[in-house]
């Protein structure tokens, strides 16, 4: 399996640090042109490993309340999207597959 996230970037400081307003300034500026640029820092590309029914996605801000949406970029992932569901805990994605070829590719969007 592999996943590769799109557009990590640091979070943005909660607090303003009052002897230095122009870095928050410019963190904050960062933090909204990269949402304007679709980099909303919650999104992925998974390949599906061909002999597991299920695969991974560790990231501390998943929880069971988590939606995510699942989008097939192959054909293959695309003829097995029926059999492809999710399952959200604390700090985990599983997601459940059939085994199957190599080369089902999803693109992944986490929210909540």
């Amino acid at each position: 399996m592999s996943v590769e996230k799109k557009g990590v970037y640091a979070n943005v400081p909660e607090y303003w640090n009052w002897k230095k307003p122009e870095e928050h300034l410019r963190k904050c500026a960062q933090a909204i042109n990269g949402l304007l640029r679709g980099e909303s820092n919650n999104t992925f590309v998974l390949e599906l490993e061909a002999a597991a029914s299920e695969t991974d996605i560790d990231d501390e801000r998943i929880t069971t309340n988590t939606t995510a949406v699942l989008s097939p970029r192959s054909a293959a992932a695309a003829a097995e999207m029926q059999s492809i569901w999710y399952a959200a805990a604390k700090g985990i994605l599983t997601i459940h597959h059939p085994v199957g070829a190599a080369g089902r590719t999803l693109g992944v969007a986490i929210f909540g």
